[in-house]
């Protein structure tokens, strides 16, 4: 469903958990190479894997943080495919400017959280760092002199503030998307009501409707203009006695 969706509403597919995986590998990879060549921490098979406890934590957070974004970035952009596809489906029908009905959009806060996860996870390594790892008290490591350290604490709340940023945009534009397709369909709703309703001038022979041109129509033909119905024709009991005697006599 989803494919097709994408495809009906002209957004190109992506499959956000494939570059979620592929960017956590080309970050522990970058990582391996930096350490090898900027900071000369020895070979680059052993800063492959690496053993130290805060090193192996650290790249275990990033490459989590990147999957994790493009789980989430898969899920976001299915919805707002499947959500654009039916709201262009609804706009397929002839209905009224909707331009000056539709419902206001609050933003999302998802920037606020990213800033806000940003900050906790520096204070949370900080907090590791004097605890766990006995490497002076708190104050010292909230601005630690180490590159490695400072480097990778910059790179992790940059992904954080980065995917607080998507999430805002991915958000709002599915909210915005949701909120015109439900007024759409409510507008749908409201005109077949209104077309459905009333007087309507029908042929008292053979039961054609007149259209507002004077064109006349057959039922069926005027209920599936001015709706989604779709008709199944079959014959009832009373018609085939009627219209196939023989066959219904030796049934």
């Amino acid at each position: 469903m989803s494919t097709i969706a994408t495809q009906q509403a002209g957004i190109p597919r992506r499959n956000m958990i494939l570059i979620g995986v592929s960017l956590a590998i080309t970050f522990w990879l970058a990582e391996a190479l930096i350490h090898t060549f900027i900071f000369d921490e020895g070979q680059l098979l052993l800063n492959l894997f690496p053993t130290e406890p805060n090193e192996l934590w650290m790249r275990t957070l990033v490459c989590f943080l990147l999957i994790s974004f493009g789980i989430y970035g898969q899920s976001a952009f299915t919805k707002l495919a499947i959500s654009e596809y039916e709201r262009r489906r609804l706009q397929d029908h002839t209905l009224p400017d909707l331009s000056a009905q539709l419902p206001t959009v609050t933003d999302s806060p998802m920037i606020s959280l990213g800033v806000f996860a940003a900050m906790s996870f520096w204070i949370l390594e900080s907090l590791i760092h004097s605890s766990m790892f006995g490497e002076g008290d708190l104050l010292k490591n909230m601005l630690p002199t180490d590159p490695n350290e400072l480097w990778m604490r910059l790179l992790v709340s940059c992904l954080l503030i980065a995917l607080g940023i998507y999430a805002h945009f991915s958000i709002t534009k599915l909210k915005r998307s949701e909120a015109e397709r439900l007024a759409l369909q409510k507008k749908l709703e409201d005109s077949l009501t209104k077309m459905l309703s009333g007087f309507i001038p029908i042929c008292a022979n053979c039961k054609n409707i007149r259209e507002a041109d004077d064109t006349w129509i057959q039922i069926e033909g005027y209920i599936q203009k001015h709706s989604d119905v779709q008709f199944s024709h079959g014959i009832c009991p009373k018609c085939a006695k009627l219209l196939y005697p023989d066959f219904t006599g030796k049934r």
